[in-house]
């Protein structure tokens, strides 16, 4: 499999796909110390730059694959939550394009589930133009609200989307993420990849009895206008401009059910997050890890280190996130790797992937291929 990786970062994408014996052709990233990061392990594949000045059309047909995290701070709602009206949020549409012009088989696309609730719609959004369709789509819930996995059949891509929690997949912090993965023409290829193989084959009273407390407790349950497909999948037509969305019941929203993937022998901590007012909670698990390293702020994990309390080290948000200690200790401006600054580190790390989810997802892709 050969991949193009679009807003890389520090690459949890190759981290992930490496391993399955994939291929990167190119990756395209702006910002200084990821890119530095690129060069140091990368140093054979190009680095392609700014997403919107390069012309996309001359990797048709060189890719299997594109994947890609636009800018999530216009829809967490840490960030301005600016939705599409902010420039950062846009560049969402610049993956849509990317994506149209390459044309690969497979794609991956992750964001925060705040671009659920951004305003202007960006998750409809997305889903419209990966799948052809020629407005955006809105959920058909009675909520107007879109819910935490579905599929979208169209005539460009065929989706499926759900979220993910990394503390399901070996790692030490609780983070969930929206990944969307795409099939050319073939909705269900990329539904085998997010779902349960049992809905697929439309068993659905097997699916739906196992999932009804997770669907209960999740408020997924379709309330209105529910149908039965050939497919046997649950679903509703909410789609516009040719699209239909159909959003799953069964117990595919929880990945207790999967085999969990571990990176190496990653120990839970035993972490806090303090309250803008100052109080200190505790979790067993680092909370989400951010991109901030100012050891006051709010949303900064922390970790119980005898009496008093810390904030974690660079190394451990690496390993919470599912990359080797020391992956960003790097020669950096003309300095040594030992002399490599705290924070450039802190922020590509908060940006990245949790890289045990993207290896799941790339497991997946791999079997549908029938790649061993």
């Amino acid at each position: 499999m050969k991949y193009i990786s679009l807003f890389s970062g520090i690459e949890a994408a190759s981290m992930a796909f490496t391993p399955l014996g994939w291929k990167p052709v190119a990756f395209s990233e702006i910002e200084p110390f990821p890119c530095a990061v690129l060069n140091h392990y990368y140093p054979d594949v190009p680095n392609l730059g700014d997403i919107t000045k390069v012309d996309w059309r001359k990797y048709r047909g060189h890719a299997d694959l594109v994947c890609g995290g636009s800018p999530c701070q216009s829809f967490s709602i840490a960030g301005l939550h600016g939705g599409m009206l902010d420039e950062r949020g846009n560049l969402a549409l610049t993956y849509v394009r990317a994506v149209a012009a390459i044309r690969p088989k497979w794609i991956v696309y992750e964001n925060v589930p705040g671009m659920f609730s951004a305003p202007g719609n960006p998750f409809g959004c997305i889903l419209a133009g990966l799948s052809g369709a020629s407005a955006p789509l809105v959920p058909g819930t009675k909520d107007g609200k879109w819910r935490s996995a579905g599929i979208v059949s169209g005539p460009g891509y065929g989706l499926a989307w759900r979220i993910l929690n990394a503390e399901f997949f070996g790692v030490a912090q609780q983070r969930k993420r929206i990944f969307v993965v795409g099939y050319l023409g073939d909705w269900r290829r990329a539904a085998q990849v997010l779902f349960n193989s049992k809905m697929l084959r439309g068993d659905i009273t097997a699916g739906g009895t196992e999932g009804q407390e997770v669907a209960g407790k999740s408020g997924i349950i379709i309330e209105a206008n529910r149908r039965q497909n050939k497919n046997g999948i649950i679903c509703m037509a909410t789609g516009q401009g040719g699209a239909e969305i159909m959003e799953d019941k069964a117990p595919t929203l929880n990945c207790n059910h999967e085999a969990p993937i571990v990176c190496g022998n990653l120990p839970l901590v035993m972490a806090f997050k303090q309250r803008p007012g100052g109080d200190i909670i505790q979790f067993e698990k680092a909370y989400t890890i951010s991109t901030t390293s100012n050891a006051s702020a709010a949303n900064t994990a922390k970790i119980q280190q005898g009496a008093s309390v810390r904030r974690l080290t660079c190394t451990e948000v690496e390993s919470a996130q599912g990359f080797p200690r020391n992956y960003t200790k790097i020669p950096y401006r003309g300095k040594t790797a030992d002399m490599c600054p705290d924070s450039p580190r802190y922020k590509s790390i908060g940006n990245s992937w949790a890289v045990p989810c993207a290896r799941w997802i790339g497991e997946r892709i791999q079997a549908m291929e029938g790649i061993k």
